[in-house]
């Protein structure tokens, strides 16, 4: 029988991933492992390709991507209160204070960290364990991304712009893709140990890692965060965890959320308002790589 990596790429996405799923830690076995990564590592690269179209076709359709404003939020408000020198003083980058306002109809996504494998290395070095094989895959493909924003057509808006620019009410929850990244572990950190803080654990000792902000976040409301739970009993969140925190969504796995983020164009909250749904959605959309 064909390899799950080769079954991937010759279309065979769902299956090869419920298979996987039903192998559980089989699946990380010696003698399966290089074929299981390597499906992580082909799911995750469509991920990155879908990512990289949707901020060019954002840009390009005039979207106002609501982590640009709230940089220009937060840098006028160091300059208004005359904050630069102190920060400077203490050691803060300030680089970015005198670099002015950046475009906020304008994002283009890097791709990942040049050292993004040694970052999850030493993170998961403090977790103790690898993150999830289909987690783990999405950090080096991705790294960190935020879509949050909205299109002044869309009434109500997607993200609440708090200006003096005519923007129509925030209201509508798009729950738009965006990663936090794999250094959010070390914002977790006990400051005398280095490890992690127990008052972050559960009373099992278990880490629930963040990942991405939730929907209200993501709106500029006021949220919370999606998180992956560490170490998680269920056997199958060694290949696909359960993401905790998605809006509508209890029990979803990550690669279910990211085809469903990808059907939805970057915005899978859509699919939980009724119709009919925003032009964009369709232009957005196209041929976006299915996982």
């Amino acid at each position: 029988m064909a390899s799950w990596a080769a079954r991937y790429e010759a279309g065979q996405h769902r299956a090869v991933w419920e298979e996987m799923r039903a192998a559980g830690p089989d699946a990380l076995a010696p003698a399966r492992r290089a074929d299981a990564e390597e499906v992580a590592r082909l799911t995750m690269a469509r991920v990155a390709g879908n990512v990289a179209v949707l901020s060019v076709r954002l840009t390009l359709l005039g979207y106002r991507f609501g982590q640009r404003y709230s940089r220009n939020r937060r840098r006028r408000t160091i300059v208004d209160l005359g904050l630069r020198k102190s920060m400077e003083s203490a050691g803060r980058d300030v680089s970015w204070v005198d670099e002015g306002d950046v475009e906020e109809t304008v994002m283009g996504w890097p791709g990942p960290r040049g050292d993004v494998v040694e970052r999850l290395a030493g993170a998961e070095a403090i977790l103790g364990a690898e993150l999830p094989l289909a987690l783990r895959a999405l950090v080096v493909a991705v790294d960190t991304v935020d879509l949050a924003g909205s299109f002044l057509s869309w009434e109500p808006s997607a993200f609440d712009f708090d200006d003096d620019l005519d923007w129509p009410p925030a209201g509508r929850l798009t729950d738009p893709f965006n990663l936090l990244g794999i250094d959010v572990v070390a914002e977790h950190l006990h400051p005398d140990t280095g490890e992690l803080d127990p008052t972050h654990l559960d009373d099992d000792g278990r880490f629930a890692l963040p990942i991405a902000n939730d929907a209200e976040l993501s709106a500029n409301r006021v949220g919370g965060v999606k998180t992956v739970l560490l170490p998680d009993p269920d056997p199958v969140a060694v290949i696909d965890p359960v993401i905790h925190g998605v809006t509508g969504r209890p029990g979803i796995r990550l690669v279910d959320y990211l085809r469903c983020t990808f059907e939805w164009a970057g915005f899978p909250g859509f699919e939980l308002e009724p119709g009919p749904y925003p032009p964009e959605l369709a232009q957005l959309r196209r041929g976006l790589s299915p996982l």
